[in-house]
Parts: structure tokens; sequence; C-alpha cells
């Protein structure tokens, strides 16, 4: 749980931003945007336990966003991505003892819920997001490259896998305006899952990180 102060004293903060801006007038203009968007970065494994070594890995993905105007400076945004994610980590051969490195890679999809603050300038934004991400993982599985005793070098890892992540998330969006309807976006977000990554009910905690860079287009509509 080393990274979750740190991380849940960020999403506090841009929530409390997110509520200031909340008290701004009623909502004028365009209604629901809808766009594109991507994204790539690092992440890791958060463990209680102090001898587990898990290497920075990688998460990639993208998907659909949408954003609904609730006020002046207040928005209401959600979405569907496809995430795929990779950790290396140590483990130990019960048979042998022996230390080996494998990768755990496992893919989801993940839909956030997120209000957003914005302070607007002529051409751009700042977009200050806050709320949770749930992320579902349909698939999960560890390999090796090292010669084992038991002869396997790929397991499914789904069983041992708790399929339902939900994270505190939130970030930083900047918003350039390309046309007098559409929107060209680059960010930084955060996510740290509070559930358990693993099914197994022990003293084993891991809880996922992410730290990406996201980016895309986004289109207003007259919509709703």
């Amino acid at each position: 749980m080393k990274n979750f102060s740190v991380i849940l004293t960020l999403i506090l903060f841009l929530f409390i931003s997110v509520s200031v801006f909340a008290e701004g007038e009623s909502a004028d203009g365009p209604g629901i945007s809808i766009g594109i968007t991507g994204l790539f970065g690092t992440n890791t494994l958060d463990s209680n336990e102090p001898g587990d070594d898990f290497d920075p890995g990688y998460i990639i993905g993208g998907g659909i966003t949408l954003q609904k105007r609730l006020a002046k400076y207040l928005s209401a945004g959600t979405g569907v991505e496809y995430r795929y994610f990779k950790v290396d980590f140590s483990m130990t051969e019960e048979a042998t003892g022996l230390d080996y490195d494998a990768t755990w890679k496992f893919k989801g999809i993940s839909a956030p819920f997120h209000f957003i603050a914005t302070l607007k300038g002529p051409a751009s934004s700042l977009d200050i997001h806050a709320g949770i991400t749930y992320t579902y993982i349909y698939s999960s599985e560890m390999s090796t490259n090292a010669t084992l005793a038991s002869g396997m070098t790929s397991d499914n890892a789904m069983r041992f896998t708790n399929s339902s992540q939900i994270a505190a998330s939130g970030g930083l969006i900047l918003r350039f305006m390309v046309t007098a309807y559409s929107d060209f976006f680059m960010g930084v977000m955060t996510e740290y899952y509070f559930t358990d990554l693993l099914k197994v009910h022990d003293k084993d905690k891991l809880h996922l990180v992410n730290y990406t860079f996201n980016t895309g287009y986004l289109f207003r509509t007259d919509l709703f």
C-alpha cells in the first residue's frame, strides 16, 4: 500500500478542485461530446509483502469517450476502453526453491466515471478529472522463459485473478480547440485499484497502479 496515500491525496485534491468549480453557472452551449481516445504508460503492482519484487510494466489501450455538460465549468465523463497490461516479476518455484523471472499479461475493458472541472481560455482549456474507474479483466496469463521442473512455460491465471477491479482515478487534460465543434486533447491520468487483484483469500494483497498519457479527439454536439 506504499503508493496508496500519495495517489489518494492527489485524487482528493482533484475532487476538491472539481467541487469548487461545480458552483459555476448553469450549462450553456453543446451538450454531449463524443470522441476517441488512446493511452499508454507505465504500471506496477503494489504489494503488502515487502519481499515481493515487481518491475515497472506498461499499459496500452484506447476506446470511446463521452462527456456531458452539467454546468458552465462542470461536466461528467465516461467511456469504454480496451486495455492491455504487462508486468514483469520474480517468483520462486515450490518444487526446487529456485527464483525465476516471469511475465504477467492481462487484458480488460475499462469504464471511467469522472467529474470534470474546466479552466477555460480563448482557444484552450484545462480539464481536472476526479472519480473512479471500473475494469473488467477477461484474460490473464503468466509466462516464463525459465526451465522449470514442472516443464510449464505459461499458465492461465484467471483462476486466481479477481476480474472486477475498481480504482480511484484522476488527472489533468489539456484541450485545444481545432474547429468550432471539435477539440484535440492530451494529458496525464493516474489510477489506484483498491480492490485486490488476487482472488485467493489470504494475507497477500496486490493492487494495480497505472500512470498513463492520454490523447484523442473530441467532437462537441448539441445532443441532450
